[in-house]
């Protein structure tokens, strides 16, 4: 059995960071997220993106919160 356990980042949106894109991220640096289309041409640093691999809704006091595995 595998205890890894794997590092999260919490959203306020399920949304890629990219100024008015809209589409699932698929990969974070562990800051921003990014959806393929805009990872490499708006971050194009030596950042290290790495997949999520999971991304759940958590209740929040108003708004629900989004929680990304990577």
């Amino acid at each position: 059995m595998n205890n890894t356990t794997r590092q999260t980042i919490g959203l306020t949106q399920p949304y890629c960071d990219y100024n008015g894109c809209i589409a699932e991220p698929t990969h974070t640096d562990g800051e921003f997220v990014m959806c393929p289309r805009h990872e490499e041409t708006a971050y194009s640093t030596t950042t290290y993106w790495r997949p999520i691999t999971r991304m759940t809704a958590q209740p929040g006091d108003l708004w629900p919160y989004y929680l990304a595995e990577y």
